[in-house]
């Protein structure tokens, strides 16, 4: 595996530094300060490694395309032969986007071939008019230690993973955004979520300076007729969230599972978090996933420990808006169960030690286990089954692969 310095930051050195790598390469960028009237477009799996924040910064003279489409992002990764998995990295850049074009998009619309070895990592963005990071069809790996400024992130996945893939909570075929700094600045929303789509986000600090409402901090989007199939399901956890005075709408639970616990807010207006059914689920078909039977409309989702001001959980409430014209709401104890302060195994979501919980259960409540992380689902009558662990943290991506980085942290 060869590793190819481009002579400067300019556009047209690195981009010829490129097309002289091979998968599995590294492409350094050098310190400099440069304006890159074109996007970078990488087809195979390579380190795109920079002298870090502050010291390779590319400001955008690119004026992208717009919303989704390829052309509207400064980075791009589509790898052309997604079966063969190869790791892609980029770190240690900073970037400026100057309003012209948005960030990152990482796309793979194989249906049969996912790439799961996906890391971004210790870089700096700001500027962008709408997106931080666009993830497009399959693709699986990690973002962290960045700081955004001004963009969100949206996962948009396909149709078809509705037939072909089951979703697991904690398991390693997910996208985890961790250990980053967030200001959702000039855009009212942190993670968007559709389309046979999932995402886990963790240990972030999320700040909003320019004082928006936020409605929602994530979403996990429903079935709808012309905009495609639902999210597959979501986990947030961990997170430091600091809205201002402000409304803060933790969720807008539309469609799949969502494990959601553990996040500390402050914010001196509303916080809410909502969830409700969008839409006939046998008007966009598949209405269950043909792998493990998950309904489109949300299910099997849990809330808990999200504490506003250190003092308030903030519950989920069902949504009596239905804005798509949904037939159906979800039902507390039936799709999706919160804490319950008194738990003793009949209602909602007991929290403390293994050794405390009850045992008898009623069918759906769970318990977290605090001196184990483990959530513990009652699955019939009386029978406690362990449901949910949260996925390896650091991600194990993040201790692995090039070691071109180490040298610059």
């Amino acid at each position: 595996m060869a590793t190819y310095t481009a002579a400067n930051a300019t556009y047209a050195a690195v981009n010829t530094a490129y097309g002289l790598c091979s998968a599995g390469d590294t492409l350094v960028i050098p310190a400099g300060t440069e304006t890159w009237a074109s996007q970078l477009v990488v087809t195979i799996g390579i380190y795109i490694v920079g002298a870090g924040v502050g010291n390779t910064v590319i400001t955008s003279g690119y004026a992208g395309g717009s919303g989704l489409d390829d052309s509207n992002y400064l980075f791009v990764y589509a790898p052309a032969a997604p079966g063969d998995n190869v790791p892609f990295e980029l770190s240690g850049i900073e970037c400026d986007l100057d309003s012209q074009c948005d960030w990152i998009k990482l796309k793979n619309i194989d249906a049969t071939n996912i790439v799961t070895k996906i890391r971004i990592h210790h870089n700096k963005a700001y500027g962008m008019p709408n997106y931080a990071l666009h993830v497009r069809g399959n693709v699986y790996g990690v973002f962290d230690n960045n700081d955004t400024t001004g963009g969100y992130f949206r996962f948009y996945g396909m149709d078809a993973n509705w037939t072909n893939l089951g979703f697991y909570f904690g398991s390693a075929n997910n996208f985890y955004i961790e250990d980053n700094t967030i200001d959702c600045a000039n855009y009212g929303m942190v993670v968007y979520g559709e389309v046979g789509s999932r995402y886990c986000f963790r240990y972030n600090t999320v700040t909003n300076s320019l004082g928006k409402d936020i409605n929602p901090a994530f979403d996990s989007h429903g079935n709808q007729l012309t905009s495609g199939t639902a999210s597959m399901g979501i986990e947030v956890y961990n997170n430091t969230i600091t809205i201002g005075n402000h409304i803060l709408k933790l969720t807008d639970h539309r469609g799949g599972k969502a494990i959601i616990f553990g996040n500390d807010i402050s914010n001196s207006g509303t916080t809410v978090t909502r969830i409700r059914e969008e839409y006939d689920d046998a008007l966009n078909p598949p209405e269950e996933n043909v792998v493990t039977g998950q309904p489109q409309y949300p299910s099997d989702s849990y809330f808990w420990n999200n504490i506003a001001n250190g003092s308030t959980e903030i519950n989920p409430t069902v949504d009596s808006v239905l804005e798509y014209g949904g037939l159906d709401r979800p039902t507390v104890e039936s799709e999706f169960w919160y804490k319950n302060a008194s738990f003793d195994g009949t209602t909602g979501i007991g929290v403390g030690l293994k050794a405390a919980r009850p045992a008898t259960c009623t069918t759906g409540v769970a318990y977290w286990a605090t001196d184990e992380n483990k959530l513990y689902k009652a699955t019939s009558t009386n029978v406690w089954t362990e449901y949910y662990v949260p996925y390896i943290y650091p991600h194990p991506l993040r201790g692995a692969g090039n070691t071109q980085y180490m040298i610059l942290y």
